[in-house]
């Protein structure tokens, strides 16, 4: 449907008006298709344009240019198969490395498109852009030009060529420089930054060759003595010989701040950290334990961990480098109360060095925080494993259990049905079978299949983690009348509103309650890409935790994510040492599609209770 919608606003995109005759030859829709569609797109066009229907003519007249693009952006960022999305991006490398103007037309015949597709990109690519400061100068008569730093140039193109497999092969003898400078001198990168360091370095060559240097500009003064100075001096070296060309000194002072910004530090480099990190950590936990309750501050391993992160991260937002973070969605979705607790610490960095953190970088700060809440729990169980067949596959099946539950094991052992000693049961504190047990005892049991899928993994760590949930914790922060069960919305904005107006009837909440939610949402879209959206204010602003439930009748694109479930939730402004348990609620859901399906099929708030006590 999505997709459809597309195909019929680029079929009147930039026309006075198209005939309908017109619009289904290029769609291959009908005209009822056509029109009901066209109903569709004016719903959520939220008053910022309008499709109107002229005769046997359809036409769009916009209104807000600014909310229409946005609009259509998302549109197509939504649309994209693997297709389009490698012609965006190859489009947006070749504007990058234009050392002049570009007419449109030129741009249609290298890409084999019409004008009218490259108008059409070109506004995904402006939005692309603009993540990187870049933008796209058009100049009449000449065309199109790329116009930012340099810098922020570079980023971008490594941003593209990172998702490029083709170029493999041509930065191999590139790799093979840098991993021999970083072995001969005891220098530690992790893979993820190593990789991203060889990509770097192409573009750099990429540049260097095209006449298109850096000039390197920085506050904070180079340090030529360090161990970071003398390889990059290396590598530079290295690469000249191969590729015959020259690196001057900002072009070294690039491979520098790289090099720095991606060390990995280890226990034995804590005494390298600066006061100034130490005194970052210190009160970025502070302010964390102050919000929410907790004791990270006393964890001395974390706190060991994080001055060990945070000294290339301060170099990253130093020198204005970007941290890609592929794990991100995943972070936010399972990890959800650390990345809360993360991004509220990161007001401290953002104060400090006058920088709004990254999502990617805050997604990697929430996984030391959910390293500590993790080494603190001390549930330790004697688990029996019961299978159908024999030893092999009880074997088999205990190794896969204890790969994944290894922290909750105190004792673990495997059995096949026939060799159950029943006497001994209750010895263990709970027991998993493949197949139906029909035996009294007071040890718990659970049913699941022999290859452990993804669902079930989430639900055995969901139930060894967590204790039982009550009824009245259940319904304190999920209450009855805020749930909404079946609702239609025009579009994304509609459906907070809808929510908040029902929530505003039954709970104290600020007149600016609306705002601060909307606001959150464009700081960063809230869909985890599993059809469920998190929406919450922007900051912490109500006397209550509670969260309200809606389950709509058609998904909703949210930012780039079809959405289906929406938990809008508010956290309350005083401290809270139970928050947790209201996080792993919502996450016990939105961690498994299986509940989330449920509950989108059986909207009720019994359903809701149900799953939380499963």
């Amino acid at each position: 449907m999505i997709k459809d919608e597309l195909l019929v606003l680029d079929s009147i995109l930039n026309k006075p008006s198209t005939k309908i005759d017109v619009i289904k030859n290029e769609t291959k829709l009908t005209t009822k298709r056509i029109l009901n569609l066209a109903e569709n797109i004016n719903d959520q066009l939220c008053g910022s344009g309008l499709i109107i229907k002229y005769g046997d003519a359809l036409k769009i007249k916009i209104v807000d240019t600014d909310k229409f693009n946005d609009f259509y952006t998302k549109l197509v960022a939504y649309c994209s198969d693997n297709e389009l999305n490698s012609r965006l991006l190859n489009e947006s490398l070749f504007l990058l490395n234009a050392a002049d103007y570009i007419k449109i037309e030129d741009l249609a015949d290298i890409f084999y498109v019409s004008t009218r597709q490259i108008s059409t990109d070109l506004k995904w690519i402006r939005t692309f852009f603009d993540k990187y400061s870049l933008a796209i100068i058009s100049k009449p008569y000449y065309g199109l030009i790329v116009e930012g730093d340099e810098l922020n140039k570079r980023i971008c193109i490594a941003y593209i060529y990172s998702r490029n497999k083709d170029i493999n092969n041509i930065i191999l003898q590139i790799r093979n420089i840098v991993s021999d400078v970083i072995n001969e001198n005891n220098y530690s990168i992790s893979d993820f930054a190593y990789e991203n360091l060889i990509v770097h370095l192409y573009v750099s060559i990429v540049r260097i060759k095209n006449k298109q240097s850096i000039k390197f500009k920085n506050d904070e003064p180079i340090d030529v003595n360090s161990k970071a100075y003398e390889l990059a001096h290396k590598i530079a070296g290295g690469l000249k010989n191969i590729y015959k060309i020259d690196f001057n000194k900002d072009e070294i002072d690039y491979i520098y701040i790289h090099i720095k910004s991606k060390r990995k530090y280890s226990d034995e480099h804590y005494s390298e950290i600066s006061s100034e990190i130490n005194g970052l950590v210190h009160d970025f936990l502070s302010l964390i334990d102050k919000t929410y309750q907790t004791d990270f501050k006393n964890d001395f391993q974390l706190c060991i961990a994080l001055a060990l992160h945070f000294t290339p991260l301060i170099s990253r937002v130093i020198y204005g480098l970007r941290q890609d973070n592929p794990m991100l969605d995943q972070i936010k979705q399972k990890y959800m109360f650390e990345f809360q607790c993360a991004e509220t610490g990161s007001l401290v960095i953002n104060d400090r060095y006058n920088t709004i953190l990254s999502e990617e970088e805050i997604g990697y700060i929430a996984l030391d925080l959910r390293l500590s809440i993790e080494k603190r729990n001390k549930g330790k169980y004697d688990i029996l494993l019961v299978c159908s067949s024999g030893r092999g596959s009880s074997e088999l099946l205990k190794e896969k259990f204890t790969s994944h539950f290894n922290k909750y094991i105190k004792r673990i052992s495997a059995v096949s049905l026939n060799d159950i000693n029943v006497d001994e049961l209750e010895n263990h504190d709970y027991i998993f079978t493949t197949v139906p047990l029909l035996i009294k005892t007071r040890t718990p049991i659970f049913k699941i299949s022999y290859f452990l899928d993804d669902d079930e993994l989430n639900e055995i760590n969901n139930y060894l983690l967590n204790k039982e949930l009550s009824i009245n914790e259940i319904n304190t922060y999920f209450p009855k009348k805020l749930f909404l069960g079946k609702i239609d919305c025009k579009n994304k904005d509609d459906a907070i509103k809808k929510m908040v107006e029902n929530i505003s009837i039954y709970e104290d909440i600020p007149s600016d309650f609306l705002e601060q939610v909307i606001l959150r949402e464009k700081e960063a879209i809230t869909s985890f890409g599993n059809n469920v959206a998190f929406p919450h204010p922007k900051n912490l602003i109500t006397s209550k935790t509670f969260a309200s439930v809606a389950i709509l009748n058609e998904p909703l694109l949210w930012g780039d994510k079809k959405v289906s479930l929406i938990f809008l939730a508010s956290i309350e402004k005083k401290s809270n040492k139970n928050i947790q348990i209201f996080y792993k609620m919502i996450s016990k859901i939105i961690n498994n599609k299986k509940y989330i399906d449920k509950l989108i099929n059986n909207p009720e708030y019994k359903t809701l209770e149900n799953i939380l006590l499963e």
